[in-house]
């Protein structure tokens, strides 16, 4: 009888450890880890305080989360080490092209996800620019948590009244306007032309005016990079730095901080600049960041168009678009089911906070939230805006890393003289091959 007591107590023993390791398991699932380099307010200070997304994920229900948030450089260095080695955490942001396409075989395949949440129908939630460029070969590796558009000319319109000058509606007038501004000691249209990432926005969006997809085609292969319309459209980018668009020193100068703060301080009257810019220009707060970092106390009318017209068929070109940040799911992850969950909330519970802050959200049916707008200019603006995005055509980011590192290089020896247009397609072309 002792024996038995004895085997009995033991036996309960076992049986509560086994539980309680179950539990502490099953807890450990429960937390769902995520790496990034833009975490999109998700993070927690160090004194333990949720940013701004992280009080509405919370509030969401979403699973337990931890974030680490790494400088850029650092975070391309542990995203090649921890994904080859399969220690990467649950979830991971990206970039679409060439990062997403470089680890795409290590992600897991999120339609399977998709589907069950949302039905068979499930990419009517989105916008199709969005999908398509986290797709790969077929696999849906990722979803985008916020787009980005660029193709776009930001313009201060208290500036320009001032000299009872428009917006430029065509080439010339970009010239005209331009080198009024100049002749009067005002910067025109401002540009970091030492930022490569800058460039190609501008590039893009030439090309595209020229001859809307030729640029894609050149980079599946279906076109060669020396096509006529290409070529003038590197043709028009030297151009830039000697007919008085580009601003002197345009070589030297980063987009942020130096054209950012030329043009939002009221020193340049012009950039190119994409969605992204939305916060800091027009709303309360972000004006309120921007005076403070900047040294200003002015209030502006800022203003956004697309690029002026150079096809001569009378219209702005049109934006182009990519996921600004896009989140996947590591095929070597121990806690899908917990990771799927926590990315649903971002994605897609989260996109009236991005809203909020002027995000162009990824998903259709979510409107950009105006109540913090500087002025009812600021909300025209944004309506303008929102009806560029719905014509947007194309893409911001290049798959191959090899044809963006060539077409950079091109794009900076001809704006120093250095090679013709067509010699610096003839370059691209090369690498593209």
């Amino acid at each position: 009888l002792i024996l038995r007591e004895v085997k009995m107590k033991n036996l309960t023993k076992i049986i509560l450890m086994l539980f309680s390791l179950f539990f502490y398991t099953s807890s450990i699932k429960a937390e769902v880890t995520y790496s990034c380099w833009n975490c999109m307010m998700l993070l927690i200070d160090g004194e333990g305080n949720p940013e701004g997304a992280r009080v509405d994920y919370n509030a969401k229900g979403g699973p337990e989360l931890t974030v680490t948030n790494y400088p850029y450089g650092d975070y391309l260095q542990a995203l090649q080490l921890n994904m080859i080695s399969g220690t990467s955490d649950d979830l991971m942001a990206f970039q679409v092209g060439a990062m997403i396409n470089q680890y795409a075989e290590y992600l897991e395949d999120l339609t399977p996800y998709c589907e069950k949440e949302w039905g068979s129908n499930w990419k009517d939630k989105f916008l199709s620019v969005g999908i398509d460029q986290v797709t790969v070969d077929g696999k849906l590796v990722a979803l985008p948590q916020v787009m980005s558009a660029a193709g776009a000319l930001w313009y201060n319109q208290t500036i320009l009244d001032q000299y009872n000058l428009s917006a430029p509606a065509n080439w010339d007038e970009w010239i005209s306007v331009s080198n009024t501004l100049k002749d009067n000691g005002v910067i025109g249209f401002m540009h970091g032309a030492k930022d490569s990432w800058v460039n190609y926005d501008m590039f893009i969006g030439i090309a595209n005016e020229l001859d809307p997809g030729v640029i894609y085609e050149a980079e599946a292969g279906n076109a060669s990079w020396t096509h006529d319309s290409l070529v003038k459209a590197m043709s028009m980018w030297g151009e830039m730095f000697s007919n008085g668009i580009m601003q002197e020193g345009a070589l030297g100068n980063a987009q942020y901080p130096d054209t950012h703060q030329g043009f939002t301080s009221g020193n340049a009257a012009m950039m190119t600049m994409g969605t992204w810019n939305n916060f800091s220009t027009f709303t309360n707060e972000g004006i309120k960041g921007s005076k403070a970092s900047y040294g200003f106390s002015e209030d502006f009318k800022y203003g956004i168009t697309g690029l002026p017209d150079m096809n001569g068929d009378g219209k702005h070109g049109r934006l182009f678009a990519s996921p600004d940040v896009s989140i996947g799911m590591s095929a070597s992850s121990s806690n899908k089911d917990e990771a799927w969950n926590a990315l649903k909330v971002i994605i897609e519970d989260l996109q009236p906070t991005y809203a909020r802050d002027l995000w162009v959200p990824s998903m259709n049916g979510v409107a950009f939230d105006m109540s913090d707008a500087t002025s009812n200019f600021a909300k025209a603006a944004l309506e303008y805006e929102l009806g560029m995005i719905k014509n947007a055509y194309g893409k911001r980011e290049f798959t191959y890393a090899e044809i963006k590192t060539a077409l950079g290089d091109a794009m900076q020896n001809v704006a120093v003289g250095n090679m013709t247009p067509l010699q610096a397609m003839e370059m691209v072309e090369e690498a593209s091959q």
